[in-house]
């Protein structure tokens, strides 16, 4: 196992594109570290760097501590796993997982050895005699990570893994990654563009764009505790709902009317303008959810009720000023467009599209933006589900017309 550090890394191409801007990150020891972004973000082009595929213009690359920035890729002992899982057609299955071994001159006792004890790991001893073109998808996918275990690297990378499987293959090997790496305990650094990926195998997650580190924090602190409008915005789905809004005098002024916010919290702020975050969940079926203390009341016509079984989303819209969408894209990227407001109700709401409804809104799971910036506001929201429905100085339930 090892540490990994970038310090003030940059990578600039011959043209003059930055890929990566001064990216500083410590992975630590034993850490599965998941580097996500939209594509384009510099997430691989990272990876490739710490890999040694990708020179680094500026900066250092350190490995327990030892800067290791110009050896070479072979000499940084890191094994990596490629998208296009990258196997050898014509060689089986026990030898495309030795193929690394056999190169380095080690004897053939050892490698049997080794890569026996991987296939037990990944459930690959049936298939070891078996050539690539033989295997579904997911069992090709744990051929090149056993390839990858044999060599016994201090580090592991993976660079989207899954994105050629299927849906449900996809939820099958996140969990075995999951549980191979809390096996092994192995230094690991994982690029994916899929947040569900991010926020479900990672220790920490490391959120990119347009090569520069946003946000590194643990899942659930990324998405209660946002540092600015793109990774409240990319994180989530459905997405964070987006809406312009002035504070005045302790209250937030809305295009779905006025929200009181909670004690101190105007003060934190300042009046003004801003942009205001609303959770999905943060909004519920008032004949559901009953009387909330310090809830806010919406009535408003529902354009469409989406059923996912366990979970249905209303679509609304809400009347008032419109957000500067090029302003906003610049801000929150893919979260920008205009769209409706989206509420996650529970399933036993039985609201349906095309009727007048009355939701709940809870004021504390607001998040507020600096709308020049995009930057996270404090005292623009709590924090944790107990934030969720914090209850407001003012008692009982407003009553709000969308």
């Amino acid at each position: 196992m090892a540490t990994v550090e970038l310090r003030e890394a940059t990578k600039r191409y011959r043209d003059g594109t930055v890929a990566v801007r001064r990216l500083s990150l410590e992975v630590r020891d034993g850490e599965l570290m998941i580097l996500v972004g939209p594509s384009g973000c510099g997430k691989t082009t990272a990876l490739r760097m710490i890999a040694g595929l990708e020179e680094i213009d500026e900066g250092d690359l350190l490995i327990d501590g030892e800067v290791v920035t110009e050896l070479t890729p072979k000499q940084r002992d890191i094994a990596m796993v490629f998208q296009s899982y990258a196997l050898y057609p014509h060689m089986r299955v026990a030898e495309n997982m030795g193929f690394a071994l056999k190169l380095a001159g080690v004897a053939r006792e050892e490698i049997d050895r080794r890569v026996l004890e991987a296939a037990r790991v990944l459930d690959l001893e049936g298939l070891l005699h078996r050539k690539p073109g033989e295997l579904s998808g997911g069992q090709r996918q744990r051929v090149a990570i056993g390839r990858a275990i044999v060599r016994d690297p201090r580090v592991f990378l993976m660079d989207e893994p899954l994105s050629n499987l299927d849906a449900k293959l996809r939820v099958q090997m996140r969990a075995e990654i999951a549980q191979l790496q809390r096996r092994l305990g192995t230094t690991t650094v994982y690029v994916t563009h899929d947040q569900t990926e991010a926020m479900t195998l990672g220790h920490r997650v490391a959120v990119m764009r347009d090569g520069v580190l946003q946000q590194l924090a643990t899942p659930a602190e990324l998405y209660e505790q946002h540092a600015n409008l793109f990774v409240a915005g990319f994180l989530g789905s459905p997405g964070m709902n987006l809406l312009p809004g002035r504070v005045e005098r302790g209250h937030l002024h809305l295009p779905i009317g006025d929200v009181p916010l909670p004690p101190g919290a105007g003060a934190a702020v300042g009046d003004g303008p801003v942009i205001a975050g609303i959770r999905p969940e943060h909004f519920e079926d008032a004949a559901v959810a009953g009387d909330r203390p310090g809830a806010v009341r919406i009535r408003t016509r529902l354009d469409l009720v989406e059923s996912l079984g366990r979970e249905r989303f209303a679509h609304f819209h809400a009347e008032g000023e419109g957000l500067d969408h090029d302003r906003l894209a610049r801000l929150a990227g893919e979260a920008a467009g205009p769209r409706t407001i989206v509420a996650r109700l529970d399933a036993a709401s039985r609201l349906r599209g095309g009727e007048v409804a009355e939701l709940t809104l809870s004021p504390g799971g607001i998040r507020l933006f600096d709308p020049e910036t995009g930057e996270r506001l404090a005292g623009g929201g709590g924090s944790g589900a107990g934030a969720a429905h914090a209850p407001d100085a003012g008692g009982g339930p407003m009553r709000l017309t969308a």
